[in-house]
């Protein structure tokens, strides 16, 4: 099995697991999703922030919430950056973060 990643057509950086047999297109189509948690139910995001967020924690390597704490404080910093270019609040938006990561 292989993890593969690609930017789809809105801009979101992809993951999914697949075997590694599959060429990139079939896995794109069937591999089982490995992404970051789904944002899509935080209030308060543009479409532009939710996917550079979703980027971010992916480019991180933020999938679950393992690796959130295995590396320490990725998330604080990862949140921070977005928050500040999208002048959101840092620490509710972390909170929120936090909760979709511990509720998988």
């Amino acid at each position: 099995m292989k993890y593969h990643t690609w930017l789809d057509a809105d801009g979101y950086r992809r993951r999914v697991l697949a075997r590694d047999a599959d060429s990139d297109s079939a896995a794109e189509r069937i591999g089982i999703p490995a992404d970051p948690p789904d944002l899509a139910g935080l209030d308060g995001l543009t479409d532009d922030a939710r996917r550079d967020l979703h980027n971010a924690l992916a480019g991180r390597g933020l999938y679950t919430w393992q690796d959130v704490v295995r590396l320490g404080n990725g998330i604080t910093s990862t949140v921070a950056a977005v928050a500040v270019r999208y002048k959101l609040d840092r620490d509710a938006l972390k909170r929120e973060v936090v909760r979709l990561y511990k509720g998988r």
